[in-house]
C-alpha cells in the first residue's frame, strides 16, 4: 500500500473518529443500507440505486480498516455426491 492510500485511511479514520464523525457515520451507514437489503421486488431499477448506495456506504466502512469477517474464510471443500436418478 502506498502512502498516499495509508494517508487517505488515516484521514477517514480521523474524520469519523470524533463524537460528531461518529454520528455521521452511523447516519450514513443507515442511509447507505450497509447493514440492510439492497434489494426490491417490486422495482428493478430501484434495486440498481440502492445497490449503488449501499456501495458508497461499504467504501466508507472499508477505508475506516472495518471487514465484516472476523477472520479469513476457510476454503470449502468441494465434497462430490452420486446423481439419484
Amino acid at each position: 500500500m502506498d502512502d498516499k492510500k495509508k494517508a487517505l485511511i488515516q484521514d477517514y479514520k480521523h474524520t469519523f473518529g470524533s463524537d460528531h464523525g461518529k454520528r455521521v457515520y452511523d447516519d450514513l451507514m443507515d442511509r447507505c443500507r450497509v447493514f440492510k437489503t439492497a434489494h426490491s421486488v417490486e422495482n428493478a431499477n430501484l434495486t440498481f440505486v440502492m445497490a449503488g448506495m449501499r456501495e458508497v456506504g461499504l467504501r466508507i466502512f472499508n477505508m475506516r480498516g472495518y471487514t465484516f469477517l472476523k477472520k479469513k474464510p476457510k476454503k470449502a471443500k468441494v465434497v462430490e455426491q452420486p446423481v439419484k436418478t
